[in-house]
C-alpha cells in the first residue's frame, strides 16, 4: 500500500498524518473529526491506522493541489471547501450561540433559586409574626374572659349586698331601730 496520497484514483488510503496533511491540519485534529466523518478506517500491514478518504474531499493545504487546480484558480473541489468552512463557522457559532443560552439559563435559574430562597425566609417570618399575633388575641380572649367572669362574680355580691341591704331597711323590728338610730335627736 502506498504511503503518500494518489490523486488520480477514485477512493485512496491515507494515514491519519497524510489525511491531516491533506486537509490541512495535524494528524490527532484529523483523527477526532475522523467520528464525525463516518470514512471508512482499517489497520495497515504495517499495524498503523489507515482511513479510506473519497477523492471529492478537497484538498485544504496548497501544497497538495494538483497543477490544474493551481492554475486555473479554485476548482469545484475549493466551492466544496468553502460550503464545508462555512458549514463549519455556522456550527461553531450556533454551539457558540447555544452555550450563551445555556448559560444565561444557569444565570436566570441561579436568580430563581435566590428568589425563591428570599420568598422562603419572608415566608417564615411572615409565618412567626401571625403565630406571634395568634398567640397575643388568644392570650386577650383569655383576659377578657377573666374579666368577665369577674364582672359576673362581682355582680353577684352586689345583688347579695342589695337583698341584704333591701332586708335591713325593708321595714322590720331592725329597719324600725335602725332609721331611729339614723333619725335619732340629740347628742349622741
Amino acid at each position: 500500500m502506498s504511503r503518500e496520497p494518489s490523486y488520480g484514483m477514485a477512493e485512496r488510503w491515507l494515514t491519519y498524518q497524510q489525511a491531516g496533511e491533506l486537509l490541512g491540519m495535524s494528524a490527532e485534529a484529523f483523527r477526532q473529526r475522523l467520528g464525525r466523518l463516518g470514512w471508512r478506517k482499517m489497520k495497515g500491514n504495517d499495524g498503523r491506522a489507515l482511513v479510506l478518504v473519497p477523492e471529492t474531499l478537497p484538498a485544504l493545504h496548497p501544497r497538495h493541489r494538483s497543477a490544474a487546480q493551481t492554475a486555473d484558480g479554485p476548482g469545484d473541489q475549493s466551492g466544496e471547501v468553502a460550503q464545508l468552512l462555512t458549514l463549519l463557522e455556522q456550527a461553531q457559532a450556533e454551539a457558540a450561540a447555544e452555550r450563551a443560552r445555556a448559560a444565561e439559563a444557569e444565570r436566570q435559574r441561579e436568580e430563581a433559586r435566590i428568589a425563591a430562597a428570599v420568598a422562603e425566609t419572608e415566608a417564615k417570618a411572615l409565618r412567626a409574626a401571625v403565630a406571634r399575633e395568634i398567640r397575643r388575641l388568644e392570650d386577650a380572649e383569655a383576659g377578657r374572659l377573666a374579666a368577665e367572669t369577674q364582672r359576673d362574680a362581682a355582680q353577684s355580691i352586689r345583688f347579695a349586698l342589695q337583698a341584704e341591704i333591701s332586708a335591713w331597711t325593708a321595714g322590720g323590728p331592725l329597719a324600725r331601730a335602725w332609721r331611729a338610730f339614723l333619725n335619732r335627736r340629740g347628742p349622741p
